[in-house]
């Protein structure tokens, strides 16, 4: 069980985690990125702060890790791929695997044509290694 009374020093730590996974893991893509547990989704928008998003944002463009936008849960929220685009972030699209959205990708690309990201801003995969 994890405590979230204080919704604050929760979002610091799940800030903490985020940053952590990218910084030590072996990851091209972050997926399910700003998920909140039931108990704080409604309070998404204050939670994810300016300042925690980019917090989150330049540790992946340092590591060269793109941040997925979720057709299964979509995620993250405009504004919040706004501030992390603003950062120099790349973006990956994702429907999160679970049927029957399996590969649907509308609200990803809905996303990315409402931002107006460039190709260079959309993560390919290498083609070897």
């Amino acid at each position: 069980r994890v405590e979230m009374s204080d919704r604050q020093s929760f979002m610091d730590r799940y800030v903490d985690w985020h940053v952590e996974i990218i910084e030590r893991q072996p990851i091209d893509i972050l997926a399910n990125l700003s998920w909140l547990p039931e108990p704080l989704a409604g309070e998404y928008d204050a939670l994810w702060t300016e300042a925690r998003v980019l917090r989150v944002a330049r540790a992946a463009v340092r590591k060269g890790v793109a941040l997925e936008i979720s057709s299964g849960f979509n995620l993250p929220k405009r504004g919040f791929l706004e501030i992390a685009r603003s950062a120099g972030a790349r973006f990956s699209f994702g429907s999160n695997g679970r049927y029957p959205n399996m590969g649907k990708l509308e609200h990803s690309l809905a996303m990315a044509r409402a931002l107006g990201l460039k190709e260079t801003e959309i993560y390919v995969p290498p083609r070897e290694g």
